[in-house]
């Protein structure tokens, strides 16, 4: 299914389980969250607290991208590549990622 959450982009939905694999097309890093691999936890603020407490560098607390209806986390592995935390609990997008 094609999405809007950025640019060029699709999810594919794994049947059963619920999982989402989403593909974006992009140049370069663009924008926080982009360019990364995406794992979804059960509760985001649990996760974030565990993680914090073992000296895990974290970008940014927990925060709410309203274009797609979800709470993420962003971090580095030592090596500086991106990996994005999101939590199970998706809400509905409030809008498009264009704002309509």
């Amino acid at each position: 299914m094609s999405t809007s959450h950025h640019g060029d982009s699709v999810e594919l939905k794994m049947p059963g389980s619920g999982s989402i694999f989403e593909l974006h097309q992009v140049g370069g890093e663009e924008v926080p969250c982009i360019n990364h691999i995406a794992l979804r936890v059960d509760d985001i603020n649990a996760t974030h607290d565990d993680r914090k407490a073992k000296g895990i560098a974290i970008e940014e607390p927990p925060g709410d991208v309203i274009s797609t209806g979800r709470t993420n986390i962003n971090l580095r592995d030592p090596d500086g590549w991106r990996l994005h935390l999101v939590d199970a609990n998706r809400r509905k997008p409030r809008y498009s990622a264009d704002g309509h």
